[in-house]
């Protein structure tokens, strides 16, 4: 049988919604040596049904049914199972434009040190319109300044690793939330970090992602992260337990309600408008969601700075997001 160049790699859990846009993204690929290894991890909702439709139409596609076992394990298993020389992450909300999996390619190509390859990559919200776009440099040395200071340079999905990274240099996944980071960290200390400077992704951001759910276990695994890279640098090794220092921190810290997680997305629909200058509305939504976020800072300074004329918001906020990025990586659109 032959060996595929990329295996894609993707964990479903209860999707329905946006996964035939994601399957049909991927499968549309302009490079097509590829197999799609896809775990349906412990989907309740009509997730099942979708995937063995399409695995059925398409023999590149592997669908691994099993219990509820969260992000991390299922990567895990998914790559030791993949069989080509690139695993390609997909998520199961997002899309792949055409020409992904061909540029990534050709830049692995073009620069044989690279372990892994993202590219730039549209943030999509309610609206299904892009909002904005994340424009990181083709710069190993940028990248890996900008991961050290806490900022993730990737959409998790939208990044091809060379096999390698996990069969040669042993890496795997960890951490039960923002595993992706993680995993850029220690890799960009064994090697350059690579990025194709075009609109490749979208990724999707909703009150269901896990990103938005979870933000205050995010937050504290984040420092955990960037503390065991200090130990890293200072000693040459970790001295903490990963796991202990995980467990230490997500013991305690709740899960945000359905209201909470509802008033965040209107508070990140009420920024976009504010960046387009449409003040009106974007102070109606913040005066209706400040009880249900009152401990967010943003909301009290969003609300006020919406007093003022659109015409002076608009590219005052715009101004201010490329002074918070430092090097102007979010491009409004």
């Amino acid at each position: 049988m032959k060996v595929p160049v990329i295996s894609v790699v993707m964990s479903a859990y209860n999707a329905k919604e946006y996964l035939s846009q994601a399957l049909d993204s991927i499968l549309a690929q302009t490079f097509g040596d590829f197999e799609f290894i896809i775990t349906n991890d412990g989907s309740t909702d009509d997730t099942q049904n979708v995937l063995e439709d399409y695995s059925r139409k398409d023999g590149r596609i592997k669908v691994i049914q099993q219990r509820n076992m969260g992000l991390t394990e299922s990567l895990n298993q998914m790559v030791a199972i993949a069989k080509g020389e690139f695993i390609a992450r997909m998520d199961a909300d997002d899309i792949s434009f055409p020409e992904r999996f061909e540029r990534q390619k050709r830049k692995f190509q073009d620069i044989p040190d690279y372990l892994a390859v993202g590219s730039w990559f549209q943030v999509v919200r309610k609206s299904n319109l892009p909002d904005c776009e994340i424009v990181f440099p083709d710069r190993p040395e940028i990248l890996k300044k900008c991961l050290r200071e806490g900022m993730n340079c990737y959409a998790h999905g939208s990044v091809m690793i060379r096999k390698a990274v996990f069969n040669e240099l042993g890496f795997r996944y960890r951490f039960k939330f923002g595993q992706d980071m993680d995993l850029w960290l220690r890799l960009c200390e064994r090697g350059p970090l690579g990025m194709v400077e075009e609109v490749l992704y979208q990724q999707r951001v909703h009150g269901r992602a896990l990103s938005q759910v979870l933000i205050p276990q995010r937050s504290a695994l984040m420092n955990i992260m960037l503390s065991l890279m200090k130990e890293r640098k200072t000693h040459g090794r970790e001295i903490s337990d990963w796991k202990e220092e995980e467990n230490k921190a997500l013991n305690g810290i709740p899960e945000w309600t359905e209201k909470e997680i509802e008033a965040y997305d209107l508070f990140l629909d009420a920024r976009r408008l504010l960046c387009s200058g449409n003040n009106v509305r974007a102070r109606q939504i913040l005066a209706s969601i400040r009880g249900d976020l009152g401990e967010m800072r943003n909301i009290l300074l969003s609300y006020y700075i919406s007093c003022l004329p659109g015409f002076i918001t608009a590219p005052m906020l715009r101004f201010r997001d490329k002074i918070n990025n430092k090097r102007c990586f979010v491009r409004h659109i």
